[in-house]
């Protein structure tokens, strides 16, 4: 993997993991202040 590609798979990751975030956001916000926190 080079350096390019390690950084566009970790902004593919960060992606993913702020959708999921906001998913939880929705679900149950008190959940997603106390993960942040």
């Amino acid at each position: 993997v080079t350096a390019e590609e390690g950084v566009q798979l970790s902004q593919q990751n960060a992606k993913d993991f702020f959708r999921v975030l906001n998913l939880n956001k929705k679900c149950d916000t008190s959940k997603h202040k106390v993960l942040v926190v």
